[in-house]
């Protein structure tokens, strides 16, 4: 007769349960980064040129936690240039502006356009990865 279940040794199952956890975190921020750059690649593919260097100022930054609700990644342009001599925000902003290529809202349409994808990519990858 059993005397109640038994898991067998406790400190085994902690630890592969923190190995679960550490592979599936590390599973996000991979998908996350990989889908940051995807917007990151698309709203190029939006953005005004002139000169080119906006197209060249994009990033996609590290993802990092978020006060312990989940993970953010940042996708921008011009990261190391000071406020008072950026031009994104205004190129971005400006809908009233021709541009012969590109588009006003490049990164919010690029974002806006992806955002659907993004749940459908994050199970794919965490599967994958997880080897589900």
């Amino acid at each position: 007769m059993s005397d109640g279940m038994h898991m067998g040794d406790t400190n085994m199952f902690k630890s592969n349960m923190g190995k679960t956890k550490a592979k599936f975190n590390n599973s996000l921020k991979t998908a996350l980064t990989e889908f940051g750059g995807e917007i990151q690649r698309y709203s190029v593919t939006l953005t005004p040129i002139d000169t080119g260097d906006l197209r060249g100022s994009s990033y996609t930054g590290k993802p990092e936690s978020n006060n312990n609700s989940g993970l953010k990644i940042e996708v921008g342009y011009e990261r190391d240039v000071l406020p008072e001599n950026a031009y994104s925000v205004y190129v971005h902003e400006r809908t009233e502006l021709h541009h012969d290529v590109g588009q006003a809202k490049f990164l919010e349409t690029a974002l806006q356009t992806k955002e659907p994808e993004f749940l459908p990519y994050l199970k794919m990858s965490v599967k994958r990865d997880m080897g589900l």
